[in-house]
């Protein structure tokens, strides 16, 4: 599939993959700047801090950091099987809606824990902080296995390979390709939603993390709207077809 055909048959795909970078920006801000200082989504830098604790027997970053790993790694599990438990029968080939149920459950733990530290005032303590980081990577951990399964070159929460396509694109003075486009999009919605959840943390502290749930709830109804165009699209296709095969057996066997 060319990627005019994917833009045209999937009109929102790229504001989707925008969405999704924003939400990782802004969480990974949240998390850092107030949930233990590790990321939600960006596991070689947590894999990094776990080695810095480690050298400084630092013990609250090491937590920190295993948090985040580990509630990374069972976000993954669970999203990878909810994403594949079952053969796809699915008429879009681009984005299913298995991707779709996937990041729904993405959605249901982020709005779990932006209620929860809204009701804690955006101080929810140590301990609760802890548990917060762990389901806040969870939720990316589910992220990251669901764009893993659409059928395009796209991340939404590890974009170091994005950076050096788009660098490598500049230096070597080559076309820009639709990944290399998507790529600088995504860079580009990532540094705006960590801004954003910057900003959030400093100022609107007690819904900072309302605005990755807002933002996911946003890629989960485009994607419900283009299945659906979707699913009417190949009911009319079968319909135009089993009207041909109806005329050319009329052709055949004339009354």
């Amino acid at each position: 599939m060319s990627a005019r055909s994917t833009r045209s048959e999937h009109p929102h795909l790229e504001l989707r993959v925008v969405l999704l970078c924003i939400a990782s920006g802004s969480l990974d801000a949240v998390t850092v700047l107030a949930l233990g200082e590790a990321f939600a989504s960006v596991m070689t830098g947590n894999i990094v801090f776990l080695g810095v604790a480690a050298g400084t027997a630092d013990g609250s970053l090491a937590v920190s950091s295993v948090a985040a790993l580990s509630g990374y790694v069972l976000g993954g599990l669970v999203g990878s099987w909810w994403t594949h438990r079952s053969p796809s029968r699915d008429t879009d080939p681009v984005w299913s809606p298995r991707v779709t149920r996937t990041l729904a459950l993405e959605l249901i733990l982020l709005v779990g824990i932006a209620t929860a530290w809204l009701l804690s005032a955006g101080s929810p303590g140590r301990g609760f902080g802890i548990a917060l980081l762990a389901i806040a990577a969870s939720a990316m951990g589910m992220q990251g296995s669901a764009v893993r399964a659409i059928k395009v070159s796209v991340s939404t929460t590890y974009l170091t390979g994005a950076l050096t396509g788009v660098v490598e694109a500049i230096a070597t003075r080559s076309p820009f390709s639709t990944t290399h486009r998507n790529g600088a999009y995504g860079l580009a919605a990532l540094l705006t939603g960590a801004a954003a959840g910057g900003l959030a943390v400093h100022y609107l502290r007690p819904i900072a993390l309302v605005l990755p749930a807002v933002a996911v709830a946003a890629v989960v109804i485009l994607s419900v709207l283009d299945h659906r165009r979707h699913r009417a699209a190949s009911g009319e296709h079968r319909s135009q077809a089993s009207a041909g095969a109806a005329g050319k057996s009329h052709s055949v066997f004339p009354a």
